[in-house]
């Protein structure tokens, strides 16, 4: 199965890590089986 995040810089913020951390977060929830795409873009102004 796959899980698209969509969003602004909430959704792809990475705080320091290589991937974005919402990213990071679900892949731990879910199962393996679950493909976590994170579409987050951060505005610009």
């Amino acid at each position: 199965m796959r899980l698209v995040c969509f969003g602004d810089s909430i959704t792809g913020r990475t705080e320091g890590h290589e991937h974005p951390l919402l990213t990071i977060k679900l892949k731990a929830k879910l199962s393996e089986e679950w493909e976590v795409i994170n579409a987050g873009v951060a505005g610009k102004l």
